[in-house]
Formats: C-alpha cells, sequence, structure tokens
C-alpha cells in the first residue's frame, strides 16, 4: 500500500522530531518539514502532500490558518490543526479554513493516530462524495431528458435545465412547489402506487414509466414520457422523474399513422383500378398461385380458356397441367419461374379449328407471357400471365410479305421492260436504222446516174430522212443513251429541248449540282418520270409555262414539277382518275420502287403540282 504523504508545519523543534518519529513509526511518510507560513505554501506547491499539520501559531508574517487557507486555493489536502490552546476567536477563524481535525499539544501517540485514521478516512469519503455529486450534476445538467425530484408530498427539491426548457419556468418557481404544476392530478395516483410498492417490497423497485401531457408556463400541453422510481434517504421517501419531451416523436408518429392509411387507401384505389383495367382489357390476363392454380382471371381471358376445350370448371384451372404448354416443351422453363421467379414468352402457338371449338375457321395464333412477382425476400407469390391473340398481326406480316413480293414483281417487270427497250432501240439502230442509211445512200448514188422524174426522187429522199428522224426518236424514246453518258441533267434539258420543238409550253429547269452523278437506277427513273410528266402537261393541261427544279439535300434528291394549265378534274382530286390513269400510276410506282414519298396538288385556278422526295441512301 503507498504511504501517505504529510508535510509538517511547526516551530517548535522539540515537537517537530517528536512528529517526524512517531508518523514515521505509523507507517507514514513525512515529505516536508517547514517552521513557517510563507515556506508551508511553497513546500506544498512543489510536494503535492496527501496531508498537512498545520501549527495554528506560527512565526513569520502569516499564520498557520492563513497559511492553510492559501494552500487550499490550489490544493486539495487534508488538514490537521495543531495547538496548544483553544479560544473562541481561534476556533471560528479556523472552521472557516475548513480543517479536518485538531491535535493538542502536548500530542499523545494513540490520540496521533486515531485522529489521522479518522482525518484520512473521512477526506478519501468527502472526494468520492464530492466525485460522485461532480458526476450525477454533469450528468444531471448535462441530460437531454429532464430529470426532477421529489419529497413524498410530491414536492420539487431539484430540477435541471432541461426540464425548465421544457416547462418555461425558472428555478425558483418550482422549488418547493407541488409536481401539479407541471404535470396532471393522475400522476399523483401514480405517486401513491408507487410509494405502496416500494414500502411492501422494502427496495427501491424498477422504474414506472408512462405517458402523459405536461403542461407549460403558458398553459399549453405537450406530450411526455416519464418514468419514475422511489427512493429512501435518512427514512425520507424522495422519488426521481425523468422526462422526456415526445411531442416530435408523436407528430413523426401521426404522421406515419396518416401515410400509412394514405398508402393503404391509394392501394385499396390502386387495387380497385387495377381489377378494373384487369376485367376490360382487351389482353387476356390471369394470374396463378405459386403451386400454379388460377386466382384472378378476367373476360378475356376466360374466352382463352374455352378456346382450349376444356370441360372442367375454371377455378380447378392449373397451368402447370396445361397440355398445350408441355405439348410445344415450356413446361420445365414455367416451372422454374414458379419457383425461383423470371418471366417467359412463348413463341406463337397455333390452334388448330380441328383440335379446338373455335369460331375462326382458320384457327388462331397466341403468345403466352409468365412473369413472376417477388416479395422483398424473393420468394414468388403470384405469377401474371397474359396472353395476346398474335392472328391478326400475323395476317399483317402475311400481307406485308405480299406487298414487298409485288414490289420486288414490279421492280423486276420495269427492269425487264427498260432491258428490252435497251434491246429493242439497239436493234433499231444496228438494223433498221442502218438499212435507212443504206438506202439514202443507195439514192444517192442513183441521182448521179441521171434519171428523169427529179420531184419524185427529191421526195423519196425525203421520206427516208423522216423516217430516219423517227426511228431516232423512237430509239431515244426507248433506252435515253444521253442519260448514260452525260448523267441527269443534260438528259432532260436535252428531252425538253426535243419535246419543245412541237408544242408551245415554255418549259424552264432548274438543276443543283449540275455535275452530280446518281445512282443509275435513281437516273433512269427520274427522268422516266420527267419525261411522263412533261407528256402529260402537253397533251392534256393546256399550260403556257412549267418549271422543273431538281434539289439536294441531306442525302435526299428533290424532284418539283409545276404548270399553270387547267388542272386535274374532279375525278382526278378524288382520286379515280388517278387510279385508272396510266401516267401517274406509272409515276408512283416508280417512286415506290425508290422508297420515296409523292405528293400531287391540282386545281382548276393554280395547275398542278408535283413533289417526289427521294432518299439517295436507301436506293440499292
Amino acid at each position: 500500500m503507498k504511504k501517505s504523504k504529510i508535510l509538517v508545519v511547526e516551530d517548535d523543534y522539540g515537537g517537530v522530531m517528536y512528529l517526524q518519529a512517531r508518523l514515521t513509526q505509523l507507517g507514514y511518510e513525512v515529505c516536508g518539514i517547514v517552521g513557517k507560513g510563507e515556506e508551508a505554501i511553497e513546500m506544498a506547491r512543489s510536494l503535492k502532500p496527501d496531508l498537512i499539520i498545520m501549527d495554528i501559531n506560527l512565526a513569520g508574517s502569516i499564520d498557520g490558518i492563513d497559511a492553510a487557507v492559501a494552500i487550499k486555493r490550489f490544493l486539495n489536502v487534508a488538514l490537521i490543526y495543531l495547538t496548544a490552546y483553544e479560544d473562541d476567536a481561534t476556533v471560528q477563524k479556523a472552521k472557516l479554513s475548513g480543517p479536518h481535525g485538531y491535535l493538542t499539544k502536548p500530542i499523545d501517540s494513540k490520540s496521533l493516530k486515531t485522529t489521522l485514521e479518522i482525518v484520512l478516512n473521512k477526506f478519501e469519503l468527502e472526494n468520492k462524495l464530492v466525485e460522485s455529486e461532480l458526476r450525477y450534476r454533469t450528468l444531471v445538467l448535462t441530460a437531454t431528458d429532464g430529470v426532477l425530484t421529489l419529497d413524498e408530498e410530491g414536492a420539487i427539491t431539484s430540477c435541471n435545465n432541461r426540464i425548465l426548457d421544457m416547462v418555461g419556468y425558472e428555478e425558483k418557481e418550482l422549488l418547493g412547489n407541488t409536481i401539479k404544476k407541471i404535470l396532471p392530478d393522475v400522476f399523483i395516483n401514480h405517486l401513491t402506487v408507487g410509494r405502496k410498492r416500494f414500502l411492501e417490497v422494502g427496495r427501491q423497485t424498477t422504474a414506472d414509466t408512462m405517458e402523459l401531457y405536461a403542461k407549460h408556463k403558458t398553459g399549453k400541453v405537450f406530450p411526455i414520457e416519464l418514468s419514475f422510481s422511489p427512493w429512501e434517504m435518512n427514512n425520507q421517501l424522495f422519488y426521481t422523474l425523468i422526462i422526456r419531451d415526445i411531442h416530435l416523436r408523436k407528430e413523426t408518429e401521426d404522421a406515419l399513422r396518416r401515410a400509412q392509411e394514405q398508402l393503404e387507401n391509394k392501394v385499396a384505389q390502386r387495387s380497385a383500378e387495377l381489377g378494373v383495367l384487369i376485367e376490360h382489357s382487351p389482353l387476356a390476363i390471369s394470374i396463378f398461385d405459386p403451386d400454379g392454380k388460377i386466382t384472378i382471371s378476367n373476360a378475356a381471358w376466360e374466352k382463352t380458356y374455352a378456346l382450349l376445350n376444356y370441360t372442367h370448371p375454371l377455378q380447378e384451372y392449373n397451368i402447370l397441367e396445361e397440355e398445350l404448354i408441355k405439348r410445344y416443351g415450356y413446361l420445365d422453363r414455367l416451372s422454374d419461374i414458379f419457383a425461383n421467379g423470371g418471366s417467359l414468352t412463348t413463341s406463337p402457338i397455333f390452334l388448330d379449328p380441328g383440335e379446338n371449338a373455335l369460331p375462326d375457321s382458320e384457327g388462331v395464333i397466341l403468345a403466352f407471357r409468365f412473369t413472376a412477382v417477388t416479395d422483398s425476400s424473393g420468394n414468388v407469390y403470384c405469377v401474371v400471365n397474359i396472353v395476346e391473340d398474335m392472328t391478326e398481326q400475323q395476317k399483317a406480316k402475311d400481307s406485308s410479305r405480299e406487298l414487298e413480293q409485288q414490289k420486288d414483281y414490279s421492280v423486276l417487270i420495269i427492269e425487264n421492260l427498260e432491258t428490252e427497250r435497251s434491246r429493242i432501240a439497239r436493234e433499231l439502230h444496228d438494223s433498221v436504222g442502218q438499212l435507212l442509211s443504206a438506202i439514202k445512200l443507195k439514192l444517192e448514188a442513183f441521182a448521179k446516174t441521171g434519171f428523169s422524174n427529179e420531184p419524185l426522187f427529191e421526195r423519196s429522199k425525203e421520206l427516208v430522212t423522216l423516217a430516219g428522224t423517227e426511228i431516232k426518236n423512237i430509239i431515244y424514246s426507248l433506252h435515253p443513251v444521253f442519260l448514260d453518258a452525260f448523267g441527269l441533267r443534260p438528259a432532260i434539258a436535252a428531252l425538253i429541248e426535243e419535246l419543245g420543238k412541237s408544242s408551245t409550253v415554255q418549259i424552264t429547269l432548274e438543276f443543283e449540282h449540275p455535275e452530280s452523278r446518281f445512282d443509275p437506277k435513281v437516273e433512269l427513273h427520274l427522268y422516266r418520270i420527267v419525261q411522263e410528266s412533261i407528256t402529260n402537261l402537253i397533251r392534256h393541261a393546256d399550260a403556257t409555262e412549267a418549271k422543273i427544279t431538281v434539289s439536294l439535300r441531306d442525302d435526299y434528291l428533290y424532284l418539283y414539277i409545276m404548270d399553270n394549265g387547267k388542272g386535274m378534274s374532279q375525278a382526278a382530286e378524288d382520286g379515280k382518275a388517278k387510279k385508272n390513269s396510266f401516267g401517274l400510276i406509272n409515276i408512283r410506282q416508280r417512286v415506290n420502287l425508290l422508297d420515296g414519298n409523292f405528293q400531287i396538288d391540282s386545281s382548276a385556278d393554280k395547275g398542278t403540282e408535283l413533289f417526289i422526295e427521294i432518299p439517295l441512301k436507301a436506293v440499292e
């Protein structure tokens, strides 16, 4: 055990020697001996003894009491006064310095031993009490909850700052007043019950906890959570109350409750809406439990069920026993979805009218979609099935396929037509054209031999020349060789010039990027469209002016043709003439082959406008 250090402050040499010997004998450590008050202060500051034996009457400017007071300001130390006499004034002065004991000269060993043990034990207990009190006050003062103590009658004996903040009172307004000032009368009944239980048990019991309303100084009440427990000291009963303001928690609970009610109402509303949507959905919808048994189905799904030609009640239907699912090999995958979640979409399944009671003699095509619905743990609690009737969709695909085939046939026909035109033009050029040239040469040679009917001869030459020109025009109409050699713009310009020889219509051409060359198919089709349009307006429009514009924008080729003629008839506007007019059919067909757009606008006072848009990238 550590020895207690003792500082002796005594100016009597004989007394000092006696004390030192006795203290050492009793097992204490004498850490210092001084004879003046000033020296005692400095020695205590440096040595920090556990106990000081201080002679009250010391030589020097300050006595032992003043020295003790000075030391106590910076050091918590046990203090024993040593004095040869005790007058009242000295005793009163000594009390103010807070001594822990007294020794009267002359000192005997027994008194010294007893006094030292009592003083050191008392000093230790005081320190523990101070420490405990400090901890208690720190805990109470810094607590986030309100803390009160009450006596047996319910009067408030102490409170912390938190309770003052809660109720709006000052400490002096609460101390000594009954707890009824801030708590309702019903709490007094709880105090009575708690007191009775405490007295019956004879020891401190577990704190009672309750919720009630406290009252603010302003009269406003607020919810609190309160716990109290009784305890006894010096045969008196006291209560400790811990009060927590729970108005925020209550507000949160109320908000959560309202939110829960709103959520439940919304869920009920959405469930009702979903039920209506499912029931009236054109899609066949059903829901199965984890065992595959049907729980919900709409009218459209029940029609599908009827198509399956079952005789047992719908309520007994189990999708995992469906023969159609087994026949097409989907049972294992569907079983896995019911067990582990996921989704499955079958390929289109054809129901033959010969095997099922189908109203459609051609049968129906159905696609089954299954989706598992899982909870937060991943467990499947239902599987939703949607059956889509794909019969019309398949028919539309078949129709689209037929249209594509017709388009391919049209391409083939037009390409063969252009090929045949090119062959005929080549043969006319190589055979009839060469033959006419030979006849002309023969006639010119015959003229040099002399003949008597010169007018008839000249007429024959004119007819041969006219036939050659006509053959040339026919060859160009069958296949525009000029287009292959020089491109779209020069070919259209030559076409306008040639047709203009036999017409009074003034045709102008605007062509952006005249040097541009395009895909041969695009050039040939556009040339034929322009050729057909100019021929029609010369023959039927009674126009005096026409304009052709060709422009290129963002990989699109635009063709615009307009005239100031009399326009199409009302029948044409209604679409009848368009269907029966070979020229318009030819133009529209060529535009479709190029995946383009075709628009025509015609009226009696504005003439006719033709607008064509061709995507260049789409042409293969």
